[in-house]
């Protein structure tokens, strides 16, 4: 279960969600060296328990290097090839500050995922009241819909 672990996280079946981050990213205050991920799920449930962590660490610094070349304003839709299968980090960066992240494999619609994103985006604007924690800590910000959101969206069923 050790080096083969990592890999297989990215190894579900067609359709599915692999991870979701909103990330604080304010562009125009430069004390703020990398984005970081106010909050982050990560989904584990196909990797033995000794292999989890890596995972999660490698899907954020990946997701996190994503959001740190998604200019504010911006799409991005950035292809990663694993043992043959492509995985699609999809990044949607506000103006404010706030970045959404999915990570799908290639069967899950391009469509639903920016759909997903913009919607996760606008409820935790809501629930931070549009200012976001100066915590430069990842998961400072508690938010409970990130999971519901990306165990409901796991697997794309159209």
């Amino acid at each position: 279960a050790g080096g083969g672990t990592a890999r297989g996280a990215l190894r579900l079946r067609g359709g599915a969600l692999h991870a979701a981050s909103l990330t604080r990213w304010q562009h125009a205050d430069m004390s703020i060296t990398e984005p970081v991920h106010m909050s982050l799920v990560v989904n584990t449930t196909t990797v033995s328990w000794v292999g989890r962590s890596s995972v999660k660490e490698m899907l954020s610094l990946i997701m996190r290097t994503c959001v740190a070349k998604t200019k504010p304003g911006d799409f991005a839709r950035i292809e990663h090839e694993v043992h043959g299968k492509k995985v699609y980090f999809y990044v949607i960066s506000r103006t404010n500050g706030l970045a959404g992240t999915l990570v799908a494999d290639q069967l899950y619609p391009q469509r639903v995922a920016i759909n997903l994103i913009e919607q996760l985006m606008d409820d935790f604007t809501k629930q931070c009241d549009g200012s976001w924690p100066q915590s430069r800590s990842d998961e400072c910000v508690p938010f409970p819909k990130l999971e519901e959101y990306l165990a409901e969206y796991q697997v794309w069923k159209g």
